[in-house]
């Protein structure tokens, strides 16, 4: 499969741009508070499924995410075209009971469908199959996709968020197909909610998975405005689930990404989230500002504590824990997004690392334009102990490999798109040799 080293695979939309044309037909560069943040209105993503294999020099191998296998081995379906969709995202799973890894993807196409495809990665012929498909318009976007062996059947239980209702589905597999199971939907009213991310850990350290989730209210309001969101988790119980709000931001804002592990170095995992910032149209800035905080306890009961107060950016968004150097502690590596905007348009990657007597410090490993680094994700790729970090610089089109030595980062470029990018995931798979 990879000789022994980590293949990497990643999910992501290239960007067509067309020119923005606002209400009075005027075609020219958009505003912040036009309600774009882009430059440009993103009319077509064309959505691709790629796979990086590190020993043979980052070749990459594009995966068919078109669905023309069968369901679970029943019908065959027709092939949906991803020349022109709207979104894609991955997760990996590693059974007990098998020593192949499973990448799984959920794709939106244009028309509406969406199909869970399951992809078998331990050989070079990467079988997949359809293991869920729905033209609901509950589900007719799914912005994210998380899985886990919450209930230790050795399967992979998987939950999906989506817009515009805000849905958070868990989909559990059984011997006739995946039962669903909604454990939200409509958190800000019907048809105005949008599930960003949602996560499968255990975030309270006490050994069964949860699912973690973050929403936002969808509006008509301009981009970064006021948007009153929250982070959730769900237990499972027997057979019932009980829902937790870990915060709510006093209804202000919102948070677009999370991260759960032990950032801190204490043998216990803690969950890391972004506050978003909110654009104040009077004084041109971000205002409140953005945050990087902590809830030390998995956010079982209130109170965060801030890591870093985000003067540049308008978010962080993505995010990964990693063991960079041998001395054990923990690096958290966030990258972050910007506006077109004096003050904004310099984005950063950022490894931040505690201390317990002198609290937390940063390193800028990498700067971009405004759109930033939007996933990040850490790996032990040529096996020497130490996690590299794997980024995209969607504002760039590039996916770099970054290396932490004694002279500092080293990095390398892995993927070029020749035009802008949305990587809305980066997934590892542990070699199965």
């Amino acid at each position: 499969m990879s000789s022994g080293r980590p293949l990497v695979a990643v999910a992501l939309m290239q960007l067509q741009t067309k020119p923005y044309r606002s209400a009075s037909g005027d075609c020219s560069r958009t505003t912040i508070d036009s309600g774009n943040a882009y430059p440009d209105r993103w009319d077509q993503k064309t959505l691709k499924l790629l796979v990086f294999n590190p020993s043979l020099d980052w070749d990459v191998e594009s995966l068919d995410i078109q669905g023309t296998t069968e369901i679970q081995g029943t019908t065959e379906h027709v092939a949906l075209p991803t020349d022109n969709g709207e979104f894609i995202c991955a997760t990996t799973f590693s059974s007990s009971r098998a020593e192949d890894q499973e990448l799984i993807c959920a794709i939106t196409y244009q028309s509406g469908v969406t199909r869970i495809i399951s992809f078998q990665a331990g050989n070079y012929e990467w079988p997949s199959h359809v293991i869920w498909e729905s033209n609901d318009g509950a589900f007719s976007f799914v912005r994210s996709i998380s899985a886990g062996d919450v209930d230790e059947d050795g399967e992979a239980e998987i939950v999906i968020g989506t817009k515009p209702n805000g849905t958070v589905l868990y989909l559990d597999k059984t011997d006739d197909g995946y039962c669903e199971t909604i454990l939200d939907r409509n958190s800000h009213g019907i048809g105005c909610t949008n599930t960003r991310e949602v996560l499968i850990a255990d975030v309270d350290n006490d050994g069964a998975l949860e699912v973690i989730a973050t929403n936002a209210q969808a509006s008509d309001a301009a981009k970064w405005a006021r948007t009153p969101g929250s982070i959730t988790v769900y237990k499972k119980y027997e057979e019932n689930w009980r829902r937790h709000v870990v915060d709510d931001f006093s209804g202000e804002t919102h948070s677009r990404m999370f991260v759960v592990g032990d950032v801190l170095g204490t043998g216990t995992r803690q969950l890391v989230a972004n506050v978003v910032g909110v654009f104040d149209e009077r004084s041109l800035s971000v205002m409140p500002p953005s945050a990087l905080v902590i809830y030390e306890d998995g956010g079982s009961s209130p109170g965060r504590q801030t890591i870093d107060i985000l003067q540049s950016a308008v978010k962080a968004r993505g995010m990964a824990i990693a063991h960079i150097d041998d001395n054990g502690r923990p690096t958290l590596v966030v990258g972050t997004r910007g506006l077109d905007l004096d003050g904004y348009r310099r984005s950063q990657l950022v490894a931040y690392r505690y201390n317990r007597l002198t609290g937390w410090s940063s390193q800028e490993i990498d700067y971009s334009g405004e759109m930033g680094f939007h996933t990040v994700a850490a790996a032990d790729i040529d096996n020497d102990g130490r996690d590299e970090i794997i980024a995209s610089d969607d504002e760039r089109g590039l996916i770099k490999c970054y290396k932490k030595t004694s002279q500092g980062w080293r990095k390398k470029v892995i993927y070029d798109a020749g035009s802008r990018i949305f990587v809305s995931s980066i997934c590892p798979i542990p070699s199965s040799g």
